[in-house]
């Protein structure tokens, strides 16, 4: 797929999945704009490749997710949950529509963050899922970059917990060292980091 100078602009990933070829790059667009934190842009890319795919899962996946924003622990979570219902009416629906068993991991774990429990028992359960599909597929950058996010997101707003931030940044700067154009990567590391005792671990 050749990038358009919006995309190159928002950085490099590689997110193969199993929608139709003209709703593929729509979808990419999405997970950029996700990773730039730029969530508007996202939700308007991932609906425009479901009018293209209708049962394009990892689409409304992308969408629901954007109604999550960890690190600020914002979240629309009707608004989720509506995306998700548009896809199947029940989980087990959902997962029927995911050709894939990355796929279907994928849509498991969003199905954690915005299932039953309060936000800091969703956030942990969505993380442990993510960890054990970044177990699961080792090579798929975007595992492991919504897991360092997802770990990121596990922390209490105003607290720090070393071990956990340094996890998540050391995830994201292994995804560096093959693509240093990954916009969650970087992003990610600088949260992850951004206090001054670890600090250097984010100049590159």
């Amino acid at each position: 797929m050749t990038l358009s100078g919006t995309e190159q602009a928002l950085g490099r990933i590689s997110f193969p999945t199993s929608g139709s070829v003209t709703a593929q790059p729509l979808f990419t667009r999405g997970v950029l704009f996700v990773h730039n934190f730029e969530y508007d842009e996202a939700i308007e890319q991932f609906r425009q490749a479901q009018k293209i795919d209708p049962g394009f899962a990892m689409a409304y996946w992308g969408e629901a997710l954007a109604y999550s924003q960890p690190l600020w622990r914002n979240e629309s979570l009707d608004k989720a949950r509506a995306v998700l219902a548009r896809l199947g009416p029940t989980p087990a629906a959902r997962q029927a529509k995911a050709p894939t068993v990355r796929e279907k991991g994928y849509l498991d774990a969003v199905e954690k963050l915005f299932g039953s429990g309060d936000q800091a028992a969703r956030l942990k359960a969505y993380a442990d899922r993510m960890g054990a599909l970044h177990v699961q597929f080792p090579d798929d950058d975007e595992a492991a970059a919504f897991y360092a996010l997802a770990l990121l997101g596990t922390i209490p707003e105003g607290d720090r917990n070393e071990p956990v931030s340094l996890k998540a940044g050391n995830i994201a700067l292994a995804i560096l060292k093959k693509n240093p154009e990954h916009p969650g990567a970087n992003h990610y590391a600088l949260h992850a980091f951004d206090e001054g005792e670890h600090a250097a671990m984010a100049l590159a």
